[in-house]
């Protein structure tokens, strides 16, 4: 009995492997688009708002109880600068005036922030203190909740 002859084994042709790797890698590389690397940086900012909003929740006490505002951390009872950071802010502290400052400066800070400050100034009217944002952080970069108190 006379074998069968085997047909020859299908082969991918490398132009299609590689057109298939590079399709993949597109893929992948999305992840990147300057869209997403946009949204990490606003995630990022987030947290220096949040830690930010502490010490002005205690700065507005501290105006409540003295009619007057705080010009360092230790006046109102918050840890020295560096001692209260996060994973994207090395720094927040109470500057003169009040004002409140957060630093974005850690190895996992995305490069758009690095070095760059969140900073919520008090404004007094009629006794009662409103903040407005400032800083170094770009406008696009502000969280949505800071956005909507920025100063021009």
């Amino acid at each position: 009995m006379a074998s069968a002859a085997r047909p020859a084994p299908h082969r991918t042709p490398r132009s299609t492997l590689l057109a298939v790797g590079a399709a993949l890698l597109g893929l992948v590389s999305v992840g990147m688009t300057p869209g997403c690397q946009g949204h990490l940086v606003r995630a990022q900012a987030a947290e220096g708002f949040s830690l930010v909003e502490t010490a002005t929740n205690a700065v507005t006490e501290y105006y409540v109880e003295r009619g007057a505002l705080p010009d360092d951390n230790a006046e109102v009872g918050l840890p020295p600068r560096g001692a209260d950071t996060g994973r994207y802010v090395n720094a927040v502290r109470v500057l003169s005036g009040g004002r409140v400052e957060a630093t974005f400066d850690t190895p996992d800070t995305q490069l758009a922030l690095r070095t760059q400050t969140l900073v919520m100034e008090p404004e007094i009217s009629s006794g009662s203190i409103t903040w407005k944002c400032s800083g170094t952080l770009a406008p696009q970069n502000l969280p949505a909740a800071c956005a909507a108190r920025a100063t021009n």
